[in-house]
């Protein structure tokens, strides 16, 4: 079955591409690009669904973009600097983060132990109160009272 869009009456989908056809059946996926009067034709072939029994097909689609392929040059420094870094910079880029989890680990461990620290002093300072406040008593000195910190 053949159905082609009349835009593309000029190109000859049937007869020019019956090769591609024969490559996309055999399971190869094929894109080709047509240049047209008033744009560029883009098609796209690929190996049918399958089926049980197999069946062989191929599926061809085509999309036409009005643009001249010219046209593409005034876009082409939009796209390049839009285009994801090159892989050169992943590790540049991997390292940074990895600089950046140790020095958030290295504040959380640093902030874990002032705050150990912080807690043990205001449990031990009383204990060491009631320690010499005995020994006092321990020693006879019965008036004498613990001052709070």
């Amino acid at each position: 079955m053949h159905v082609k869009n009349p835009v593309l009456a000029a190109v000859p989908t049937r007869e020019a591409n019956n090769e591609h056809v024969r490559q996309a059946l055999a399971g190869q996926e094929i894109t080709t690009v047509h240049e047209l009067d008033n744009g560029d034709m883009i098609q796209a072939m690929v190996p049918g669904a399958r089926r049980r029994p197999p069946v062989p097909a191929a599926i061809v689609v085509a999309i036409t973009c009005p643009a001249p392929r010219g046209a593409t040059a005034q876009y082409q420094p939009g796209f390049q600097e839009y285009k994801p870094a090159p892989p050169a910079q992943e590790p540049r880029s991997r390292a940074i983060y990895i600089l950046l989890f140790l020095l958030m680990t290295l504040i959380i461990v640093f902030s874990a132990t002032w705050f150990g620290l912080y807690l043990a002093r205001g449990i031990t300072e009383p204990i060491q109160m009631l320690a010499e406040g005995t020994r006092e008593v321990a020693a006879g000195d019965l008036v004498r009272r613990p001052t709070s910190p």
